[in-house]
């Protein structure tokens, strides 16, 4: 499969180190992630070859002696991780969601700590939720009281990955009886450094999809933090909520590596399945929906590689930026599996057989990346809390004379990044977002003179048209909505899509080399994501053919 994972140098070692996924044999195969999937065992055998071959170094910065530089190559990294098996690439990306507190806001000697112990390829665990409160982070009990210079923790969290496999956690924690934005802190819990039965490990909790997967809890006895407490009394939720906004830039890779080998699978099987005097490949209904999964897969790979390159680029978005991905892409995947099923048959639903009965497994899989880091109900409800002042400063948008530098090198596929620096995250966009505000002049440079370069330019003006009715329905509602306004959880939704249009066409515009069959999957995706805000004049037909066509060519 093409696209971010394979063009960075890191993540294209890593797949040659895996080998062949088909082969029952290899560490990495499908065989065996099936079968640890079957006893809800870890894959210990795959995660100690990706530490062999270096993966805990990509999740820490170079400025802690790391070799983290650039947002995108990590998670081009997990991507191709979870083409193998999302349950490991969700056990070594939880350590990256423990780790970052500390990246955020920790000192030196903490994050040499926590270096240390990625180095050791010790995992980690970032202890948030409760069983009581879920993702109601600011009504948890887990309390944190000082004793004797240090904090002692007590209390039980629950639903945490890597729990029990973790050796250190971040645990969220109540330092404020009262609670509220400023009653928590984030403290770093050391299990050798506890005595034994100051904390104790949860049952393993059994679930649908990332069997193999450490999800249980830890209950705390007075346990003492002994890696004390990242920032100030009362920073908490506020690191916690911009750790959420990296590390959802990121959750979108787990997804998109379970896309690549779904669709892998699903094109293997219609090329050899015969049917009907032919192939499964020779129905022109069944090509229509291989070139329409692509198509989707290209849209949600264009919007996670510059969510990733948000980080860097425009960090003071990410509420935003990683929201919108966040929502959108595990759910669009969804939807992909599931179409990219019906093509697969009977075979989609075994666990065994095809491929190994990989693709059951990657189906129950990818639809557990929609609660990570924030559930889809959660995201939603973080974007639209802003969608008023995004509409509000839309207007002003050409007033900003970095815009296009800033977006030419977020979606320049590839390009230097600078490093990323954690103290421009915030916990508001103010109303930027620099996709959708630069939409205008995007449309603009699309260039070429094929049937697909025409269609393109006439689609970004449909989108263009789409984002004013969106401004002057936003318009339209109160300042202050209730609560889980439906109106504003809709143009949330709206907004999501609006938002990966524009990103399409960035990165159509910016990297445009003259390759007609690209752009045919381009408008194939821009059309469809289009369709999703009304009705269009139907051109899917003509579209997915030439589509499917450019998929072949290029030996997808």
């Amino acid at each position: 499969m093409s696209g971010p994972a394979s063009a960075l140098h890191p993540a294209a070692g890593l797949e040659a180190v895996l080998g062949d996924p088909h082969d029952p044999d290899s560490v990495c195969s499908f065989a065996s992630a099936v079968a640890n999937d079957e006893a809800e065992r870890f894959p210990e055998e795959a995660a100690a070859l990706l530490a062999r071959w270096g993966l805990d170094d990509y999740f820490i910065p170079v400025t802690v002696g790391g070799k983290l530089a650039a947002f995108d190559e990590a998670s081009a990294i997990i991507r191709i991780v979870s083409r193998r098996d999302p349950s490991l690439a969700v056990a070594v990306g939880q350590c990256f969601l423990a780790a970052m507190p500390a990246w955020i806001a920790g000192t030196t000697a903490q994050q040499e700590r926590v270096a240390a112990l990625l180095r050791a390829h010790r995992p980690l665990a970032f202890a948030m939720t409760e069983r009581a409160h879920g993702s109601d982070i600011m009504a948890g009990e887990v309390a944190a009281a000082e004793a004797g210079g240090r904090y002692e923790l007590s209390g039980e969290k629950w639903l945490i990955n890597n729990a029990t496999r973790g050796e250190m956690l971040s645990v969220l924690a109540r330092t404020d009886a009262r609670g509220g934005p400023r009653g928590f802190s984030i403290l770093l819990f050391e299990k050798s450094a506890a005595p034994p039965e100051t904390y104790a490990h949860l049952p393993k909790i059994r679930t649908h999809g990332i069997r193999g997967a450490d999800i249980s809890g830890i209950r705390f006895r007075g346990a003492p933090a002994a890696g004390g407490m990242i920032g100030n009394p009362g920073d908490g939720v506020e690191v916690a909520v911009k750790t959420l906004m990296v590390t959802r830039s990121l959750c979108p890779a787990f997804s998109l590596g379970a896309a690549d080998t779904a669709l892998r699978i699903v094109l293997r099987f219609a090329r050899e399945r015969r049917l009907y005097g032919g192939t499964v490949f020779d129905i022109p209904a069944a090509r229509a929906a291989l070139a329409d999964a692509r198509a989707d897969l290209r849209a949600c790979e264009v919007l996670a590689e510059a969510t990733a390159r948000s980080i860097h680029v425009a960090p003071d978005q990410l509420s935003v930026a990683s929201a919108v991905a966040k929502y959108f892409i595990p759910t669009t995947i969804e939807d992909v599996l599931r179409e990219l099923s019906v093509i697969l048959g009977a075979r989609y639903y075994l666990r065994e057989d095809y491929a190994h009965g990989m693709f059951q497994k990657l189906l129950r899989d990818a639809a557990v990346v929609s609660l990570f880091d924030g559930s889809t109900m959660v995201n939603l409800h973080a974007l639209s809390m802003q969608i008023h002042a995004l509409h509000s400063r839309r207007a002003r948008a050409g007033e900003d004379d970095d815009l296009q530098p800033r977006l030419r090198v977020m979606f320049a596929h590839g390009a230097p990044l600078p490093l990323p620096d954690f103290s421009r995250l915030a916990l508001l966009s103010r109303g930027r977002n620099d996709i959708v505000d630069g939409l205008p002049a995007a449309t603009e440079s699309l260039a070429g003179q094929s049937e697909a370069s025409r269609l393109l330019r006439s689609l970004a003006g449909e989108l263009l048209e789409r984002i004013e009715e969106h401004d002057q329905a936003a318009s339209a509602l109160p300042r202050t909505p209730q609560r889980g306004s439906t109106q504003l959880f809709q143009l949330a939704r709206q907004y999501c899509v609006l938002h990966a249009a524009a990103a399409l066409v960035h990165a159509t515009a910016v990297r445009h080399d003259g390759n007609d069959g690209d752009r045919e999957v381009a408008a194939l995706a821009l059309h469809r994501l289009l369709r999703r805000l009304g009705p269009l004049p139907d051109v899917s037909a003509r579209l997915s053919d030439a589509a499917f066509i450019a998929i072949l060519d290029s030996g997808e």
